[in-house]
């Protein structure tokens, strides 16, 4: 049974496979990224004019986190628009996870979509991690029924 298949027929198993602890999924893929770039991400909430709140994975040495959020209590457009190719170049600096930022949870369903994207503006070597890591979490899941 694929995912669409079971979010029509069982909602509950869908959400406990989707949905996982916020520092659980921050620390493992923090260390996933680091094995596998070399290279150290931080966590960051991120706030727009809307009212959206953003679980975000901030690369350590982020230009444009230092030109577009730094010194920012809340952006002044859709956050959503840091992983739009058509508003942002932004191929890996930050990574938004979930679009309920003040939860404790993160339902990995935002990431999972959002890599499905043609307009996602992640780099490919970084959206195929992400699509390893995504797959992990739901598989891990499955196996624990």
């Amino acid at each position: 049974m694929n995912l669409e298949e079971l979010k029509a027929n069982d909602i509950k198993k869908y959400e406990y496979i989707m949905t996982w602890d916020k520092n659980q999924v921050i620390d493992m893929l923090t260390n996933f990224l680091d094995e596998s770039f070399n290279c150290k991400y931080l966590y960051s909430l991120i706030e727009d004019d809307k009212g959206k709140s953003a679980d975000a994975m901030v690369l350590s040495n982020s230009k444009l986190f230092v030109d577009k959020l730094e010194g920012q209590d809340i952006l002044d457009y859709d956050i959503e628009r840091l992983i739009d190719k058509r508003y942002s170049d932004n191929t890996g600096e930050i990574i938004l996870l979930d679009l309920n930022g003040f939860s404790p949870t993160i339902n990995i369903e935002y990431l999972h979509d959002s890599l499905q994207s043609s307009y996602n503006s992640y780099s490919i070597p970084l959206k195929n991690h992400l699509e390893v890591f995504v797959n992990f979490l739901i598989n891990k899941r499955l196996d624990n029924k």
